[in-house]
């Protein structure tokens, strides 16, 4: 009887540890070999540069293009109230990211060197838009010192070139605007009407 008991006791002691051991074995297999759809995603530095083309600002008349001489400005100053990038493959309102908030930058002293509108830490992955929020735009002028305010017909520039952020790796765009195209004297009325080039990507 006493064996029988004690042989019962051992196999249930036994059972309990091997029950007991297959469940540290189940949470160590999990721990180590963990589903990828559980990872999380990546992030990258991204960093947004403005520069002027190499020409000068110099006012032109939309009606036959040819050049005032008389209108050019040592100063052209621009504010940007965001800057923001379009993650690939989402939606058009959900996938934009904020880059930087306002910023005003003189782009007459970007001709040789890009100025810098902001920098933040994005998602890794593919980006296919960029889109700049102008609010003011305003220049000196280099014979007489005076200030001018540019009117700005659309607020909302967009360029479509794609560039990646690579997770743990700092990303640089490079926009060029063109002042020498951009800057319209018309009926009495001086409007900033920029049209981005293509975008740099380092």
């Amino acid at each position: 009887m006493k064996a029988s008991i004690a042989l019962a006791l051992g196999v249930a002691a036994l059972l309990a540890i091997a029950g007991t051991a297959g469940y540290v074995v189940l949470v160590n297999h999990g721990q180590l070999f963990p589903s990828s759809g559980t990872s999380a995603g990546g992030v990258g530095s991204l960093s947004v540069y403005v520069q002027d083309a190499p020409t000068g600002a110099v006012a032109t008349d939309p009606m036959n293009g040819s050049v005032n001489a008389t209108a050019t400005f040592s100063h052209v100053y621009v504010t940007f109230s965001e800057v923001q990038v379009h993650q690939a493959d989402a939606g058009n309102d959900s996938g934009w990211v904020n880059v930087t908030t306002t910023k005003t930058v003189d782009l007459m002293s970007t001709v040789s060197v890009s100025g810098l509108l902001g920098t933040a830490q994005v998602p890794s992955g593919m980006y296919t838009q960029l889109r700049l929020n102008v609010t003011k735009a305003w220049g000196v002028f280099e014979s007489n010192n005076t200030t001018v305010n540019f009117i700005v017909p659309s607020g909302v520039l967009k360029t479509d070139d794609p560039f990646n952020v690579t997770t743990g790796q700092s990303t640089s765009l490079t926009i060029e605007i063109d002042l020498n195209h951009d800057i319209v004297h018309a009926d009495g009325m001086w409007l900033f009407t920029p049209v981005l080039g293509p975008v740099k990507s380092s």
